[in-house]
């Protein structure tokens, strides 16, 4: 672009650039093009055990694409090419073999669409229902958590995840250490893998997403997996730096925000009040510390047969059950006034 000092050089053609927009201007979008669509090629090729919602997402991309591409004026065949193609997707069983049905210009296509998120066209796909049709929404947002069962759309959430029997004879509140904020992690870790894969429970899932959403977990909640690890979080701020740096994802204000409000939630006691009779004021499923003991069944049913997993879970599932609700509260808002935090600092100024 001649504006400013050249710092690099494009690997393929030797030419020297300044930064990304000069990288892909129209001057260089020959070799661009063709690096961006060799980067995802190599990537579908090295990444053979993707899972299977993430290919069935690839799949729905695709075919939504190919609608697109289809209702335009260059298409000559008509619905019998879309036919045919939509076909080809629904018999390919991994994103290798998506890829190869494509014609090159379908690939320039797709390749324009992956490269620019905010475009219009990128957006209509992403937002394609197809693409959310097998998506399940947290369990812990379905009314049927309330009062009013018959409120819930039931196809839309996940279920609840069955309770674990709870030791309390392997811990009791007067613990040297607070494990409170370990826990807090833990929800926060919960939500992170839950969301991303958008399934729900964890324990639901089985074969190639069953182990990613274990080597999702695994990879964040060192303090869990790791079997000799003695890490203990001194509050929410210790945990939230902790976290920020061991999550993959690029993260923002505006992620933790999301991540901390769904942890305090899961966290926060419910009020338990005795009736005249000597009966609870609400349902079994909402006893003081159903929802926090939930996550760690989900979780412990998601590890279920690796021993030493499967022991911290059950002491932490002691351990909060012996904590007083005024303390599990409070470290609950502590949270929650963390959220709001990462929330206000997500603002533009």
């Amino acid at each position: 672009c001649k504006r400013q000092i050249s710092r690099y050089t494009c690997p393929a053609c030797n030419a020297p650039y300044c930064s990304l927009t000069c990288f892909k201007s129209d001057a260089h979008a020959e070799c661009s093009e063709s690096f961006y669509r060799k980067e995802i090629e190599t990537d579908i090729k090295v990444a053979p055990d993707k899972s299977s919602e993430e290919r069935r997402n690839m799949m729905h991309l695709l075919k939504r694409f190919e609608e697109e591409a289809a209702s335009g004026p260059d298409n000559l065949d008509g619905e019998e090419e879309t036919d045919d193609l939509a076909q080809k997707l629904e018999d390919s069983a991994d994103t290798e073999a998506l890829w190869s049905v494509l014609s090159p210009a379908q690939r320039e296509t797709f390749l324009k669409a992956m490269r620019d998120p905010s475009s219009e066209f990128t957006q209509e796909l992403l937002a394609s229902d197809a693409l959310h049709k097998g998506f399940r929404k947290p369990w812990w947002e379905s009314p049927s958590l309330g009062m009013n069962q018959e409120s819930a759309d039931a196809s839309a959430y996940g279920r609840m995840p069955r309770m674990m029997t709870v030791q309390l004879s392997i811990t009791s509140s007067t613990s040297r250490q607070s494990l409170l904020y370990n826990i807090v992690a833990l929800c926060l870790v919960y939500v992170y893998v839950t969301r991303r894969l958008s399934l729900s429970p964890l324990s639901s899932l089985d074969g190639p997403d069953r182990a990613v959403a274990r080597d999702l977990f695994s990879t964040v909640a060192t303090f869990i997996t790791e079997r000799r690890s003695t890490l203990v979080f001194r509050s929410v701020d210790d945990m939230v730096t902790h976290m920020w740096a061991t999550i993959s994802a690029a993260p923002t204000h505006a992620f933790f925000s999301a991540l901390l409000s769904d942890a305090a939630r899961l966290l926060q006691p419910h009020v338990v009040s005795v009736l005249a009779d000597g009966s609870a004021s609400c349902p079994p499923s909402q006893a003081p510390f159903t929802m926090p003991l939930l996550v760690i069944s989900d979780v412990a049913a998601l590890f279920a047969g690796i021993r030493h997993v499967s022991h911290k879970l059950a002491f932490y599932a002691a351990y909060v059950s012996a904590q007083s609700a005024a303390l599990v509260s409070a470290v609950s808002e502590e949270t929650r006034l963390s959220a709001a935090k990462h929330a206000a600092a997500a603002v533009p100024q």
